[in-house]
């Protein structure tokens, strides 16, 4: 009895010869239109086949996801921006713009409320706006004394 070996595709004998031929159920690696082209490149995205890009496709990869952190960090930025500006009267302790009115408290004068109020700049201005607001006819103030604000 002589066995008789399957030659493969060089003329050497093969040691596989009784197996099925696995190269007809693999896809063709060329497919001609562009959507099979893109139904291709999808499967070999989920794991379906070999997935390689072109130099141009990593350029454009790359390019995108330079893109995506280039705006995470923008968006990063603006949210801390934000924030701290939201922040920064509540750390003086001062008169803040967003209250509208003050309480005088003991030892209070119209001129350290106008340099609380706005310390950059001349207080004399802000004393004229804080008495012609409260039609204040006095200089004097009482401890508990409510003075609505300038711009409130």
């Amino acid at each position: 009895m002589r066995i008789e070996s399957a030659a493969s595709p060089g003329g050497a004998p093969s040691v596989l010869g009784g197996l099925p031929d696995l190269h007809s159920a693999l896809p063709p690696r060329r497919i001609a239109s562009w959507a099979g082209s893109l139904a291709y490149r999808a499967a070999a995205v989920a794991g379906l086949g070999d997935l390689r890009l072109t130099r141009r496709g990593r350029v454009v990869f790359v390019s995108v996801l330079a893109v995506l952190a280039g705006a995470a960090l923008a968006l990063l930025v603006v949210t801390t921006v934000a924030l701290g500006a939201g922040n920064a009267g509540a750390a003086t302790g001062g008169v803040g713009l967003g209250e509208p009115s003050v309480t005088v408290r003991e030892g209070d004068t119209l001129w350290t409320i106008a340099e609380r109020l706005r310390p950059d700049e001349d207080p004399r201005r802000t004393v004229e706006e804080l008495v012609s607001i409260n039609n204040l006819t006095t200089p004097r103030l009482a401890p508990g004394q409510e003075l609505v604000l300038p711009g409130a």
